[in-house]
């Protein structure tokens, strides 16, 4: 008896009723995924994994890659005619002037990120975090105007 026999079809039929399944009716695929859906999607990946990684991994992770870029700048100095090695341009005249705008800049979407990953999506929980930062900035903020105050008077 071969499997396409009436006796079989109408057994498969009778099967398919019997569980609610219609092979003819399949879910609807989901919605084609944007490049920027992609991108987050990459970017919580990496966060998840570098966020779940052991504080002292981590930390041998981060030394190894300073000493890795710091050798290659040591050691390949690049000529005078790049713009980014060149004194005179923009970031390295208002990059150190505005550091902690540009550590809060970069910081601040990974924050959010690992926070949402941490936190199983909640808002309130990421906002927290974020205040955390502000809070930093703003102490920072005040402790580098004492120092320039007091600076200037003693």
């Amino acid at each position: 008896m071969s499997n396409t026999s009436p006796q079989h079809r109408r057994a498969h039929a009778r099967n398919n009723k019997s569980t609610g399944r219609n092979p003819a009716h399949r879910p609807p695929l989901p919605p084609p995924t944007s490049p920027l859906d992609f991108a987050l999607g990459a970017v919580t990946f990496i966060a998840k994994r570098y966020l779940f990684i052991e504080p002292k991994q981590r930390a041998y992770i981060y030394l190894a890659v300073v000493v890795v870029l710091s050798l290659f700048a040591d050691y390949m100095p690049l000529p005078n005619h790049y713009y980014f090695v060149q004194k005179r341009n923009m970031f390295n005249q208002y990059g150190p002037k505005i550091g902690w705008f540009w550590t809060t800049l970069l910081l601040s979407p990974f924050i959010y990120l690992t926070s949402m990953v941490h936190h199983q999506q909640s808002v309130g929980k990421a906002v927290r975090d974020l205040t955390r930062l502000a809070v930093a900035t703003g102490s920072w903020l005040f402790w580098t105007k004492m120092w320039v105050c007091a600076s200037f008077r003693f």
